[in-house]
């Protein structure tokens, strides 16, 4: 049975996140009510990086153009911003850390496969 290198660590984080929740009901408590929208606004930062290679992606008419460097930055950047996100509610988290910490490295190992989609978008190389 073939499964991509990217499906099995996604799997384990997931599994990692889900059984907080069917174990003690997480999402519904007061301090997942107080923290959702970090969590939220870390999702949009893998909206944006994804944008962000779709809208910079290399332009193979002018290919002496070069690569937008701008762009490569801001890639970084939204990486930068996700974990520093991750890293606040994880803190922010007090006595859910597990599920935290699950559901922050599966946001962030998502948001490492849209990286490097955007990057090879921008840089026109495989």
């Amino acid at each position: 049975m073939y499964l991509p290198p990217f499906c099995i660590p996604s799997v384990v984080f997931a599994a990692s996140a889900a059984v907080p929740v069917v174990r003690r009901r997480l999402p519904f408590s007061e301090l997942w009510v107080r923290t959702y929208p970090t969590l939220l606004a870390q999702s949009l930062l893998y909206i944006a990086t994804l944008a962000l290679g779709a809208v910079y992606a290399f332009d193979w008419n002018y290919p002496a153009s070069g690569s937008n460097a701008w762009a490569l930055r801001a890639v970084a950047l939204t990486l930068f911003l996700s974990v520093g996100l991750s890293v606040y509610w994880i803190a922010t988290m007090k006595g859910q850390r597990w599920f935290a910490i699950s559901l922050a490295a599966l946001q962030l190992w998502l948001l490492l496969g849209a990286n490097h989609i955007a990057w090879v978008a921008i840089l026109g190389k495989a």
